[in-house]
């Protein structure tokens, strides 16, 4: 690699070494910029996910791939949620309950269309999203991978709706002997 023919080569192995590890990490750096999805978030939401990050002793910035995760294994789960109805009835249930959550979701960003033209506040809605093929295939599998605020929106719901609003204990099912 290097053309330095001094009388160190040890160093000259470390300078290439640090080249290498240079090219590699601008790579890496390259393709994650390729991989970045860019959302917006409404106050709400916001609010929601500083309630999730605080219960879960996690960043607000590891939540959005973890919603997202989440309305996928909701939707798969969705026909065991509603056992007595055929399979197109569950699958009813849940774009009636998408759809609702999807107008909310546009219409809060709607009403907060101004805070987010404020430059100061701009931050706080628009945020970044590194991709993975991971949740490329979730989001795919939803249908919604040109939608990824909406499929955060809603998983953020249903996370907040299960883990702060309906929060309970299991129940004690005494064990008979």
């Amino acid at each position: 690699m290097s053309n330095n023919t001094s009388q160190h080569p040890k160093s000259d192995i470390i300078v290439d070494d640090a080249i290498v590890q240079a090219t590699s990490n601008l790579e890496i750096e390259d393709k994650n910029q390729d991989n970045q999805l860019e959302y917006l978030i409404t106050e709400s939401e916001l609010e929601k996910m500083q309630a999730l990050s605080k219960a879960l002793r996690t960043s607000v910035n590891q939540l959005p791939g973890w919603a997202i995760s989440y309305a996928n294994f909701v939707k798969k789960k969705i026909n065991e949620a509603y056992p007595n109805q055929p399979e197109v009835e569950a699958q009813k249930i849940w774009q009636k309950w998408k759809d609702d959550q999807i107008k909310h979701y546009q219409n809060e960003l709607n009403a907060q269309k101004d805070m987010m033209k404020n430059s100061q506040k701009k931050h706080r809605y628009q945020r970044l999203l590194i991709l993975t093929q991971e949740l490329a295939d979730k989001l795919e599998e939803l249908g919604m991978e040109n939608a990824p605020g909406e499929c955060i929106f809603l998983g953020v719901v249903l996370m907040h709706e299960k883990l702060i609003v309906n929060t309970t204990l299991p129940v004690n099912n005494p064990i008979q002997v």
